[in-house]
């Protein structure tokens, strides 16, 4: 239940404006770190990581939603419901391959108004909403399942 709630919680910070196939976008970029040796092994732990800039050093989090001083008690009551309800789905039953993942092992993505300095090192999958979804063209992507 701590794990679902994790990622409905990132659904609902990072996408709960976007259209649904934007929400999934994001729970699948999520799973995939999971998935990923470069990362946590564990929803929650991806979900609140914080990594060091390359750039300036600094501590960063991974999900701007996570540090951004804001309160963290969602407020719309429908995104909210409909973010849990799509994290139950996704790990439905403990795994992470309940969704197809049209993403293509998607590890990365931004906002389509900002230009993180990092956007050129990976190859760009989609573009849904308003967020544009990356991938590191050098891992084998499988199917539903990211071998990163």
């Amino acid at each position: 239940e701590k794990e679902i709630n994790c990622l409905a919680q990132n659904i609902y910070f990072e996408a709960g404006h976007e259209p649904y196939q934007g929400k999934v976008a994001v729970g699948l970029v999520t799973i995939n770190r999971v998935k990923s040796h470069m990362y946590p092994d564990s929803i929650c732990s991806v979900v609140w990581q914080v990594g060091k800039s390359s750039r300036t050093g600094k501590s960063v989090a991974q999900f701007s939603w996570t540090r951004d001083g804001k309160s963290d008690t969602p407020r719309n009551m429908a995104a909210w419901q409909a973010a849990q309800e799509l994290a139950r789905e996704m790990l439905k039953g403990g795994s992470l391959d309940n969704f197809d993942d049209f993403t293509r092992g998607a590890t990365h993505y931004h906002a389509t108004y900002v230009k993180p300095y990092w956007r050129h090192k990976y190859e760009r999958v989609a573009k849904i909403g308003l967020h544009i979804f990356y991938r590191d063209a050098n891992n084998v992507y499988e199917g539903s399942v990211a071998k990163l």
